[in-house]
């Protein structure tokens, strides 16, 4: 590992080295570009006369030719396109005028700069050059979207966490609560708008997470490689697969200069704050999750190895902390800590290999390990390892023709490879125990259930598009565009026979009551091919009016090839035939416009309509109907011996007779040869302005619809079969019937199905398609001003009111409706703001607050016949909420200039600043317990860093 800790050059010294040895083998891979911008307009003379023959050129660092030359059409009209992201020089040259430069027009991922320009009459060798300001607001693209730049983020306090830290800054969105990169390997939670998952995350154009689930496995990636982030969360076009975030990133590139940077940060504990309040202390928490140790340090170069012809980019990267965990303790009272480690690696290889082709090689790697799990309810015996490296790369080559044809071809890979295990006599810990878990007061013991487990997931990407620009065609100008997505996914995992032995003893409250075996040891595959073509049609009419016209073809197959399963304590070897999930064959029409309302390119409506079709998902879809999938089946369990464990004869293992409860995982499932392919609706309306000292303000209406959503039956046990009403009061947030908390008079019911249903023959299960929808309406505000002048500003506000009376796949009888219908209102807003002061002095901050979850008290009813189980909610979701979170954060920094272009920056990182204490998870059964935290925000903590680039 390399811990270089404030330690600057030692860093760049190796990160040499590393870059040499990583960029060898890419020397001879294709590969290409992701999403490029362009700059159009139309030139006028003085009079307002159009003027054709103007020569346009457009200049600048991100260009790997010298320069890209236009010439206006008839009207006067010019486009230059596609242009890679970047800050350019664009020059207006025409005999008998003036010369006019336009200066600094910085172009994110994927958008377009409208240039209008008037030429003066004048002697040809007469320059003018104009210092105005970039368009905000781009008037042809319908999609409500964000443009992030790593120059932009840099000044301001983020988790410096991937995608984590861009995805914070944008209106609506929410990602995982974050203290100084407290979660830098937690998996990446994507919530917009009221609705989870669903991204389509594209870095240097791969699919780089899981194309079914929920769509963010896997999405770590070094911040500081990122160039340009590109989020549209409203009117994506046909480009766009499914419902969600399109999320689209362009890593660093080299250039004809050689520039560098290393970038170094570190904590420890006395450079944070406690937050454990005394009403905390009262609740029950006594332990401080203070840190030990934390470190960040990465470094990355880029440069030519021929000028204007071969580029070169690479970065390393490796971060990490120690820090205890909340209420956790080893038996002599010294605290259990998270050991948490992250390293990215990055190489980028660019090749112009003629004016008009293009080829890219790319290739990211990151791993990470954690020893984590221990809490108040989850000894040190009990906690697991997890080791998840992933690893990504493309071959993509681009071919311009002319300013009209574009046309790429690429190939991406992405491939996620997590094992999990627990170490005996790790730390002194005793060997592997068999799993225990006490139904009632939530304490576990012995191994962790996910010892031995290997999740793999893998996309083979391949992807093409063709566009073609067309002027003066049907009363207006035509950029048609048609590609297709051909992803071959899979999720081969493997679940090891657990040391601690195949099975969870479970008890109520100290009382032996039931037990859960698995079928390991298993190996199951499970695979998606998906094909997605589409055609677009970006129509402009009269400059004013652009109609984004698309429609996208699908066909998704998932299914589950023929396999075996070996020998286990619990299961029998067995082979199984494939096992096909219905094709989808769907047709998704998009139709949105903008409209640019005074002509002046600074003031836009846009709006329109957008059909999404849900993509399968592996896990869970697939994995449910796969016979070869990890199995937990539930007995009830008689402890003849009294010794408190599983002996043989204390089961009966009949699944047909009176000791089984219950089976998940393999549930007997079987495809549904009717079944619909979900499909989301989309309707939006916004209005963004451009208005004076580099500011841009946006409102936008949106309402989603998410219909033809399936429930998971079950094939012996239909709804009407719950019939045997169990009535029982409600015992208080105590759980003790009797007691002055109990509501008077309430009761709960819950249903029974009769005996006769009893048994695994009965639980087969089968997704079926259910009337009803879920619906979202949101109303957001938001401003930004852009990095000018030495300062930046964004703030925005979202509101979501959520009806969902039920989730999709959730289960078809009346158990799982008791009380969980949501319909509440989730709102988030965020403000945030950084300024370069004399003498190079920086301030910045970051403020967010969002709303609590909604939540329901819960109890545990118990003694029925053939449920002897259940956990309901015994009040509406959103009865209580979690406390709303208010998160801020503050940077101050001193940058030293030196060398022209070399700069040192030493930066002091503020997270938390008003040492927030709010509760994130609690527990929600009602008992001793009831509302206990089990986690917090973390405190107050100062992370010191250092910058040095040129």
């Amino acid at each position: 590992m390399l811990n270089c800790h404030f330690k600057l050059w030692p860093c760049l010294g190796a990160l040499m080295i590393v870059i040499a040895i990583g960029l060898f083998p890419l020397a001879g891979r294709a590969a290409g570009q992701a999403t490029t911008a362009a700059i159009t307009g139309v030139i006028t003379d003085t009079s307002g006369g159009l003027l054709p023959g103007v020569t346009v050129t457009a200049t600048g660092p991100a260009l790997q030719v010298p320069q890209v030359i236009v010439v206006t059409d008839a009207r006067g009209e010019y486009r230059l396109s596609p242009l890679p992201t970047g800050t350019y020089t664009v020059t207006y040259e025409f005999p008998g005028f003036q010369t006019l430069r336009r200066e600094n027009v910085r172009l994110p991922v994927g958008f377009v700069a409208t240039l209008d320009q008037t030429l003066n009459p004048g002697a040809i060798q007469e320059t003018v050059t104009v210092t105005g300001a970039s368009p905000l607001v781009d008037v042809t693209n319908p999609a409500t979207s964000v443009d992030l730049s790593s120059d932009s983020l840099e000044l301001l306090p983020t988790n410096r966490d991937g995608l984590k830290a861009f995805m914070g800054q944008v209106p609506g969105m929410r990602t995982n609560l974050d203290v100084g990169a407290s979660s830098m390997t937690d998996t990446i939670q994507i919530r917009a708008y009221g609705q989870t998952g669903a991204p389509w995350e594209m870095l240097e154009g791969i699919m780089f997470a899981s194309s079914g689930g929920n769509g963010v496995q896997g999405a770590h990636v070094d911040f500081n490689a990122v160039e340009s982030t590109r989020l549209e969360t409203v009117a994506t076009n046909a480009e766009m697969p499914r419902r969600g975030q399109f999320i689209d990133s362009v890593v660093k590139s080299g250039g004809n200069e050689l520039h560098a940077e290393v970038v170094t940060y570190g904590s420890m504990a006395n450079l944070e704050s406690k937050n454990i309040s005394e009403q905390l202390r009262v609740a029950g928490v006594t332990g401080v999750p203070k840190l030990h140790g934390m470190w960040d340090d990465s470094g990355s170069v880029g440069g030519k190895i021929i000028k204007d012809r071969l580029w070169f980019f690479g970065a390393i990267r490796e971060e990490g902390y120690n820090r205890e965990l909340l209420n956790a303790f080893y038996a002599d009272g010294s605290p259990v800590l998270i050991r948490t480690g992250q390293r990215f690696h990055t190489e980028k290889l660019s090749w112009q290999v003629s004016q008009g082709n293009r080829i890219t090689g790319f290739y990211h790697s990151q791993r990470e390990i954690q020893r984590r799990g221990a809490s108040r309810f989850v000894p040190p015996e009990s906690m697991e390892i997890t080791v998840g490296p992933v690893a990504m790369y493309k071959g993509d080559w681009q071919m311009v023709k002319g300013n009209s044809f574009v046309a790429s071809l690429q190939y991406g890979n992405w491939y996620k490879h997590a094992y999990y295990f627990a170490l005996p006599n790790y730390d002194n810990l005793s060997g592997a125990k068999v799993s225990t878990l006490d139904l009632t007061t939530l304490f576990v013991t012995g191994d962790h259930l996910s010892d031995s487990r290997v999740e793999d997931y893998f996309n083979d990407h391949l992807k093409g598009t063709v566009s073609y620009y067309k002027s003066n065609l049907l009363k207006g100008n035509h950029q048609l565009k048609a590609g297709f997505d051909n992803l071959f996914s899979g999720y081969p995992h493997k679940q090891g026979n657990k040391r601690g032995g195949n099975y969870q003893l479970l008890f109520q409250n100290g009382t032996p009551f039931q037990i859960n075996t698995f079928n390991y040891p298993v190996r199951p595959y499970n695979s998606q091919h998906y094909l997605g073509l589409y055609a677009q049609d970006s129509w402009t009419i009269t400059r004013r009016l652009s109609l984004a016209l698309g429609i996208r073809y699908g066909y998704d197959n998932a299914y589950a090839p023929k396999q075996c399963r070996e020998d286990g304590q619990f299961a029998a070897a067995q082979c199984w035939d494939k096992v096909q999930m219905r094709k989808w064959n769907s047709v998704a029409p998009r139709a949105h416009a903008a409209y640019d309302l005074f002509g002046d390119g600074k003031s836009v409506l846009k709006g329109g309509f957008g059909r999404f079709a849900n993509l399968r998902q592996l896990n869970n879809e697939v994995v449910n109907v796969n016979r070869n999938n990890r199995q937990t089946t539930t007995w009830l369990w008689h402890d003849n011996n009294n010794n408190r464990d599983y002996d043989p004869g204390e089961v009966n293992f009949n699944p047909n007779g009176s000791d089984f409860q219950a089976i998940a995982g393999v549930t007997n499932a079987v495809p549904n040869p009717n079944e619909n392919q979900p499909l989301s609706d989309e309707w939006s309306l916004s209005f963004e302005r451009e208005v004076k000292g580099h500011w841009a303000l946006r409102t936008t209406g949106i309402y989603a619809k998410n219909f033809k959503l399936r429930r998971l039956a079950e094939l012996s046990r239909p709804y009407d079969a719950y019939s045997i009403a169990i009535t029982n009061p409600d015992p208080g947030p105590d759980n003790t019937r009797g007691t002055a908390d109990d509501p008077a008079g309430k009761t709960i019911t819950y249903y029974e199905y009769p005996a006769a249903l009893s048994g695994l023959s009965s639980a087969g299960t089968m997704l079926v398609n259910w009337p009803g929808s879920q619906t979202y309406k949101t109303f957001e505000v938001a401003a930004t001003r852009r990095l000018s002048g030495g300062w930046q500003a964004s703030a925005s506000y979202s509101a979501t009111k959520q009806h969902v009376p039920f989730t999709d796949g959730q289960a078809l009888n009346p158990n799982s409706e008791i009380n969980t219908s949501n319909n509440t209102w989730e709102t988030t807003g965020k403000v945030s703001g950084g300024y370069i002061f004399p003498f190079q002095v920086v301030a910045s901050m970051g403020y967010e607050r969002r709303s609590g979850a909604p939540q329901s008290r819960q109890v545990q009813f118990s003694g029925g016949q053939t449920i002897r189980n259940l956990v309901v909610n015994v009040d509406p979701l959103g009865t209580i909420h979690l406390p709303n979170t208010n998160l801020a954060n503050i940077r101050l920094a001193k940058r030293f200039s030196f060398l022209k272009t070399h700069t040192l920056e030493a930066r002091f990182d503020f997270f938390n600043i008003l040492n927030s204490n709010v509760v994130t998870t609690r527990q929600l059964r009602a008992g001793s317990t009831y509302l206990f935290p089990t986690a917090i925000i973390l405190p107050r903590i100062l992370q010191i860093g250092a910058s040095y680039k040129f």
